[in-house]
């Protein structure tokens, strides 16, 4: 899956305005992800869960994404038994 990553500049400190002003006309960086889908509503206000290890009783760590990120997906079959 690739997807439109959200981002913010600065930390708890005062932002330089020109420096605010460059950040704001960048592009948005566009992550992808490789994982196995916990959950996936593509309705615009719905949004994918995602891990990218599971175990019998637990998974790796939890990755909620906004369907409306989202720019590609492609499913690939998977055994879930296995």
């Amino acid at each position: 899956m690739s997807w439109v990553d959200a981002s913010s500049h600065g930390g708890p400190g005062w932002v330089d305005l020109d420096d605010a002003r460059e950040f704001a006309t960048g592009e948005p960086p566009i992550m992808k992800t490789v994982g196995y889908v916990l959950y996936y509503d593509p309705e615009p206000e719905g949004w994918i869960t995602m891990t990218d290890t599971i175990g019998g009783d637990e998974c790796s760590s939890v990755h909620k994404i906004p369907s409306c990120m989202i720019r590609s997906l492609e499913m690939l079959p998977c055994d879930a038994a296995n």
